[in-house]
C-alpha cells in the first residue's frame, strides 16, 4: 500500500519539479561566443536587454523582476543566473520557455551574444573563452561576402557566399543561411534556413504579399548562421520584391485628433454653442447682479431722505 502511494506521489509532483529545470543540451552548454565581449557590443547588449527583457527581468542587480510569471524570470546579474555558462544563456534566451519567447527569430545570433555580454558584465568574477579559430573542413577564410543576386523564377531571391583567402574569393559551400525581413519590432523569416550549393549560393522563395515601403521595396538581411564557423558574415539590402503600401496620413480627413480646420463639424458646432452658452450665462449672471446692486442703491437713497420711513 505505502509503494503504491509512493508512485502515485512520484507520478504528480515528478512533473511540477521536472517543469522548473531547464536542461540545456551539453553541446549547446559548452558554446563560446565567436567574438570577445567588449564595451562597445555590452553597451549593444544593453539596448537590447532594455527593449526585449526588461519588461519582465526588471533592472539586473535590483531584484525588481516581474513576480506575476511562472516561472519567476529572475534577476540577471543574481548569482544562480550568473552560475550558466555562456552557451546555456545563449540558449536559453534564443530557445525561451514558458513565458518567455524564443528570440532566434527575433535577434541576431550577433545580437543575442551582445545580450550575453552584457548580462556578464554584472558578474565582476567572470572571465571570458573566446570561440577558438576555425578548424577542420572549414576553409579559414580571411572574410565572407554576401551578395544579392535576382533568382531564376519571380519571388525568387539568391544569395551568394563568397569566402576570400589571401585576396583569393572562393564559394563558401554548405554553409547555413537565413533571410530575414526588417519590421518595426524584431525581423521576420523569410522561406526556411537554407545551405548554400556549391556555387556558394541559397535560393529563397520571397511572398509578394510582404508589406514594403511606397515602392514596394524590402528591408532584407541575409546571414550565415554558424557564427561559430563562419564568423559575423551578414549583408543588407533594398529590393523592390514587396506590395507597395503608401502611409496613411492622419490629418487627411476630419477625425478627433486633428487640427481645429480639419476638426469634426459637428464637434465645432458643439464646441461654439457650449462655449457661447457658457458666456451667455456668465454676462447674464453679471446683468443680473448689476441690477440687484442698482436697485439697491435706489433703494438706499429713498432711506436717506425719509429717514422715519
Amino acid at each position: 500500500m505505502r509503494l503504491t502511494i509512493a508512485i502515485l506521489l512520484f507520478l504528480v509532483f515528478a512533473p511540477c519539479v521536472t517543469a522548473q529545470e531547464w536542461t540545456v543540451p551539453p553541446d549547446r552548454r559548452a558554446r563560446l561566443s565567436p567574438f570577445g565581449f567588449t564595451d562597445e557590443n555590452r553597451a549593444s547588449g544593453e539596448t537590447l536587454f532594455d527593449v526585449n527583457c526588461m519588461s519582465c527581468h526588471g533592472n539586473p542587480g535590483r531584484n525588481n523582476w516581474l513576480r506575476d510569471l511562472e516561472p519567476q524570470p529572475g534577476d540577471p546579474a543574481s548569482e544562480t543566473y550568473q552560475q550558466n555558462s555562456d552557451g546555456e544563456l545563449f540558449y536559453k534566451i534564443s530557445e525561451g520557455r514558458g513565458p518567455m519567447p524564443g528570440f532566434r527569430n527575433v535577434l541576431s545570433q550577433t545580437e543575442i551574444w551582445e545580450l550575453v555580454a552584457y548580462i556578464r558584465s554584472f558578474n565582476p568574477d567572470y572571465r571570458q573563452v573566446v570561440a577558438p579559430a576555425r578548424t577542420g573542413e572549414v576553409p579559414d577564410y580571411s572574410y565572407i561576402v554576401l551578395e544579392f543576386m535576382t533568382g531564376e523564377s519571380e519571388g525568387e531571391l539568391s544569395v551568394k557566399a563568397t569566402g576570400f583567402i589571401d585576396e583569393k574569393p572562393q564559394p563558401v559551400k554548405g554553409a547555413g543561411m537565413q533571410l530575414t525581413l526588417k519590421r518595426s519590432f524584431g525581423r521576420l523569416i523569410i522561406d526556411e534556413e537554407k545551405e548554400t550549393n556549391e556555387k556558394g549560393e541559397a535560393v529563397f522563395l520571397v511572398p509578394p504579399t510582404l508589406k514594403g515601403d511606397s515602392d514596394g521595396n524590402l528591408s532584407l538581411t541575409a546571414r550565415l548562421t554558424e557564427e561559430d564557423l563562419y564568423g559575423i558574415a551578414a549583408a543588407d539590402t533594398l529590393i523592390g520584391m514587396g506590395e507597395a503600401v503608401v502611409p496613411v496620413s492622419l490629418t487627411e480627413k476630419r477625425a478627433m485628433w486633428n487640427t481645429v480646420r480639419k476638426a469634426p463639424l459637428w464637434l465645432i458646432i458643439t464646441f461654439t454653442l457650449a462655449f457661447f452658452g457658457v458666456v451667455g450665462t456668465i454676462l447674464f449672471v453679471l446683468l443680473e447682479i448689476r441690477d440687484i446692486w442698482i436697485l439697491g442703491g435706489m433703494e438706499q437713497e429713498k432711506a436717506n431722505k425719509n429717514p422715519d420711513i
